[in-house]
């Protein structure tokens, strides 16, 4: 009759190696598939990078990091400026060059027209009245002037010759300018747009020894200031 108590040591032994044997493939098992997951992520990182990416990118195409937040590396691909994310080495992307700045072209500069009323023949005799011809000239540079928007200014400047006091010369020269002015705002140009000065016999341009000479420095000159059109 055989020994029972002699069989169960025996049969515990048998299980026992079962169970180990079972662990040891477990183990094998899970051995298998972290280097399958291990070669995964290898591959996600070359193939997300066309081949050449230095990173480990996990199924969603993001860099896998280690616990020290740095990326893990492949040990496959080339770090390099080409290479290298945002995420783990910025130090080495290109930075794109910030566009230059538009070119504002400046407006163009204003352009400035001076015609000459000669006393003589635009003035009555030592008075400020304009004659038909010194009208005739206002009219005429009213029409030169086309789009009166375009106008930035205009200045009258009255002088004379050396004849008589300088209290009476200004004087003169003041309403002669005063003139031009009335009759330029009569034909529809602003009146805040036109200045004017009377110079006496202050800024002469000829000899005031001759009649010719007088007769040249009694004028009122009128400047227009606007932008080419």
């Amino acid at each position: 009759m055989p020994d029972l108590n002699r069989a169960i040591p025996s049969d515990t032994k048998v299980i026992s190696d079962l169970i180990r044997n079972k662990e040891i493939s477990q183990m094998k098992k899970m051995t298998v598939i972290a280097a399958s997951v291990a070669a995964t992520f290898a591959f996600s990182g070359q193939s997300l990078a066309g081949g050449d990416s230095p990173y480990v990118f996990d199924s969603n195409g993001d860099p896998v990091m280690t616990g020290h937040g740095t990326c893990l590396y492949n040990n496959h691909g080339t770090l390099n400026s080409e290479t290298a994310i945002e995420a783990c080495n910025p130090e080495l992307i290109t930075k794109a060059e910030p566009a230059p700045k538009p070119v504002v072209e400046p407006p163009p500069a204003p352009e400035a027209k001076t015609i000459t009323l000669e006393a003589d023949t635009y003035f009555d005799f030592d008075k400020s009245n304009l004659k038909p011809e010194g009208k005739d000239t206002l009219n005429a540079l009213v029409r030169d002037m086309g789009d009166l928007n375009a106008v930035a200014n205009i200045e009258a400047v009255g002088h004379t010759d050396s004849i008589g006091t300088d209290e009476y010369n200004q004087g003169l020269s003041e309403r002669r300018a005063a003139t031009v002015k009335d009759y330029l705002v009569d034909q529809g140009v602003p009146g805040d747009k036109i200045e004017t000065q009377g110079m006496g016999e202050s800024n002469p341009i000829a000899t005031n020894q001759t009649r010719e000479g007088r007769a040249q420095n009694r004028r009122v000159e009128i400047t227009v200031q606007g932008t080419a059109q």
